[in-house]
């Protein structure tokens, strides 16, 4: 009897593990949505690029992810789950529009259509122009921001230069935000130049010495071995160097180690 009642124990003990590893598994390959729309100027039906726009999961408006609409005004988010969404989109000389949504069956893709965006009631004393921003290029999961394309006086350093980038902030205890996502990396030439403190380039590296600054989304190590999204990415920040500028980096003898 007792041999029989340690051989059901026993079971229902197997039983049980591969209950949660096969909802473990069911979770993890579950079908996630892609939404996308498309923003348009509602008096010139131009298209906006560069319009910031953030997710926020409902009712707790957690915050899920941001992006940039592309040239032709439009933005996606991919890896959603069934759910109820807030979702905003803000641009400069326009008032920023909210949209709420539901997912409500796992379809492989959700369109939200066009979305007009009005002008603001303040208007800019500087010609805007609409349905563009100037110096920004979206590729895949890249932003790229041309410095030239913004002002900034000769001494400006790189703090100086992401206070003017569209999308990007830096709160009040310096952690720099793209898209409401906070920047853990400043690389240099897709090295690992300054380590994880991102003020060390902010304070002390020179606007004048970068051609482009980059945006870079990150894949997880998982992510990138297995193809599958396990949601963990960072977010970092990639400075690309003037190539007249690189021999004078090298140059400096505390750097060659670290870029040479």
């Amino acid at each position: 009897m007792k041999y029989i009642d340690l051989m059901t124990m026993r079971w229902s003990k197997i039983i049980f593990a591969m209950l949660i590893y096969w909802a473990a598994f069911s979770s993890l390959y579950a079908q996630k949505v892609s939404i996308s729309g498309i923003l348009y100027d509602s008096d010139s039906n131009f298209l906006i690029e560069a319009a910031t726009v953030q997710l926020s999961r409902l009712p707790d408006t957690t915050f899920v992810s941001g992006t940039i609409s592309n040239k032709e005004g439009k933005f996606s988010f991919s890896g959603l789950y069934k759910g109820k969404y807030f979702l905003r989109a803000s641009f400069l000389g326009y008032r920023p529009v909210e949209k709420t949504f539901e997912i409500k069956n796992e379809k492989d893709t959700l369109y939200l259509g066009r979305i007009d965006m009005f002008p603001s009631d303040v208007r800019l004393q500087e010609a805007v122009v609409v349905g563009k921003q100037s110096g920004v290029t979206i590729n895949n999961d890249t932003i790229e921001y041309s410095p030239s394309a913004f002002r900034t006086v000769k001494s400006a350093v790189i703090e100086d230069l992401l206070k003017k980038l569209p999308g990007v902030e830096i709160d009040e205890d310096g952690h720099i935000l793209v898209n409401g996502q906070e920047i853990k990396q400043i690389m240099l030439d897709n090295r690992e130049f300054f380590g994880d403190d991102p003020a060390i380039a902010m304070k002390n590296f020179s606007v004048d010495m970068i051609e482009k600054l980059q945006v870079v989304e990150k894949k997880s190590d998982f992510e990138e071995m297995t193809g599958i999204d396990d949601g963990d990415r960072k977010y970092v920040i990639n400075l690309k160097v003037k190539k007249r500028k690189k021999e004078r980096l090298v140059r400096n003898c505390s750097c060659r180690n670290r870029y040479g």
